[in-house]
């Protein structure tokens, strides 16, 4: 195997033995809750991995240890090679771009009180590696890219579809040039052709941006259209892994034999 092969057959990001306890008051006393326990699972670069499970089931903390906004109680991540503890905190400006997120209401993701144009501009000016004079380029050819007009930039969140303030939602995502997008319920409030047509886009920006993919979701019968690879979670449990068409036709666990069942791929 070449250096090239090994390159593309490392994992790029990764998690060792995860766990991870919320405190929630009860009567008299804090009581300790396992919200994820002994998680372990390696993305590649470039791959596109699903998540999925009930609510509850821990999926939505996953993403959240990835982004940075909670942090395991044990365990190891492990991103490129570097510990995330460790990127966390000599190096947070720089993983802000790598990982980007978006998630199940777009238009809760966007401030009302800006326009458009204001929100594509925050995070070229958090990136601090373009030109002023180069932002309105650069938002445009975005918009483009994700057949959206330059007409939207004047408008507020509110006076888009869903599907509009979705994209609009990864192209501000895109704008920092991330190699991992979270995408936590993208299409669940939307309707089935929209539905679609989102996933479609983030499958060839895929491609096209090299991104690695990682979705998190309650649908299993999206996971051919979305997803290489899935992990099931069962009530903060990874309790199952590996390519979607082996997983859909041959479920070793009980639990994802009722969810197929149980499922609209059926």
């Amino acid at each position: 195997m070449d250096s090239r092969d090994a390159q593309k057959n490392k994992a790029e990001l990764s998690f060792h033995d995860v766990c991870i306890n919320f405190n929630f008051p009860a009567f008299l006393r804090k009581k300790t809750k396992a919200v994820l326990h002994n998680i372990n699972f390696s993305i590649k670069a470039g791959e596109s991995f699903a998540f999925i499970g009930e609510s509850g089931a821990g999926k939505s903390t996953i993403g959240k240890i990835i982004l940075g906004l909670y942090k395991p109680g044990a365990g190891k991540v492990i991103y490129q090679g570097l510990s995330l503890d460790s990127i966390l905190t000599t190096k947070l400006s720089w993983y802000r771009g790598q990982c980007q997120s978006i998630f199940q209401d777009p238009k809760a993701s966007l401030s009302p009180k800006m326009k458009i144009k204001e929100l594509l501009t925050e995070p070229l000016i958090l990136m601090k590696s373009a030109a002023k004079a180069d932002y309105d380029e650069i938002i445009r050819i975005q918009l483009e890219k994700l057949g959206l007009k330059p007409v939207l930039l004047q408008r507020y969140p509110h006076q888009l579809s869903g599907g509009e303030a979705q994209r609009i939602c990864i192209v501000r995502a895109l704008l920092r040039n991330p190699k991992i997008l979270i995408c936590d319920e993208p299409t669940s409030g939307l309707d089935i052709s929209t539905e679609f047509e989102i996933i479609r886009l983030l499958k060839s920006l895929q491609v096209n941006n090299r991104l690695t993919l990682l979705f998190m979701t309650h649908n299993i019968y999206l996971l051919p259209h979305i997803a290489d690879n899935v992990g099931i979670m069962y009530k903060g449990e990874l309790i199952e892994t590996g390519p979607v068409a082996k997983i859909l036709n041959y479920p070793k666990h009980v639990y994802t034999q009722k969810l197929i069942q149980s499922s609209r791929y059926n």
